[in-house]
């Protein structure tokens, strides 16, 4: 299966299509406003949220999710 056909992303892979720091994508994934879905142990973004979370117009804050906010 090619990497178009995926259905789901890894969190890295995510992180890298959105343009954010791993940690940041993490931190989002934990808030919800990145959607996950797990499957076993793996954390998984289902490409079609991903898409959708783009198509929002969503930005991300690079602050959001630092130890400054806590």
């Amino acid at each position: 299966m090619a990497d178009d056909e995926k259905l789901t992303v890894s969190i890295s892979e995510a992180a890298r299509k959105l343009g954010v720091s791993r940690n940041l994508a993490y931190a989002q994934a934990r808030s919800g406003v990145l959607p996950t879905i797990r499957f076993g142990r793996r954390l998984l973004v289902p490409r079609a949220g991903l898409n959708h979370l783009i198509e929002s117009g969503w930005l991300p804050d690079k602050q959001e999710g630092t130890k400054r906010d806590r």
